[in-house]
């Protein structure tokens, strides 16, 4: 149902629950914390209600040339991702010493 970089996620079924809306941050992933920009994942139905209430200018024109030349920054996804999914392995290689640790000393 899912590939591997959605099982953390619940934006694939969307489409399955009228009420679900999925937020996303731009700004964590590229480090762009002064432009404060993100954006939904939900069924046709929901954004359409939310469509009829928001604003006609919800984003600034520099957030939306930044989000867009951050996004076609390829080359910066690919690094981010492996760099996070190497830390993430020596974190957790780290955590999982300390409880070793931790259970041989009791």
């Amino acid at each position: 149902m899912f590939e591997k970089s959605e099982t953390n996620t619940l934006a694939g079924v969307v489409k399955e629950y009228e009420n679900l809306f999925v937020i996303r941050s731009v700004t964590k992933f590229y480090g762009m914390a002064g432009i404060r920009l993100g954006y939904g994942i939900a069924a046709e139905a929901l954004v359409n209600k939310l469509e009829n209430v928001r604003l006609p200018w919800s984003i600034n024109g520099l957030a939306c040339y930044a989000t867009l030349a951050a996004f076609n920054d390829k080359e910066f996804i690919k690094n981010s991702k492996t760099i996070i999914a190497k830390e993430r392995e020596a974190l957790t290689k780290i955590l999982n010493e300390i409880e070793a640790y931790t259970f041989t000393r009791q």
